[in-house]
């Protein structure tokens, strides 16, 4: 049987090849994109909102820049504190 996927689509076997990875767990990673979604915000201020240092501190791998859902949420809640006074309440 051939595998019918695109490049980029995964299965509920590749999750679980991968460790039991699940989209809807607190480890999912969002993009600039989503996360301008998230806050009603353009992609383009998100962009400023963190070179600024008012957005939480993204994961970068190389080029790839992603943000953790379970920390924007807690981030939102505590009402959106610039990144130092964030990484101060998480201390």
């Amino acid at each position: 049987m051939k595998n019918s996927k695109r490049k980029g689509e995964h299965n509920s076997e590749d999750n679980d090849r991968a460790g039991n990875i699940d989209d809807s767990t607190n480890h999912k990673l969002i993009t600039a994109k989503s996360l301008a979604g998230i806050l009603s915000i353009s992609e383009r201020t998100v962009w400023n909102f963190d070179s600024e240092g008012r957005l939480p501190e993204p994961l970068r791998l190389g080029r790839i820049v992603r943000w953790r859902m379970k920390e924007i949420d807690e981030w939102i809640t505590e009402g959106c504190p610039n990144r130092a006074r964030w990484q101060a309440m998480k201390n």
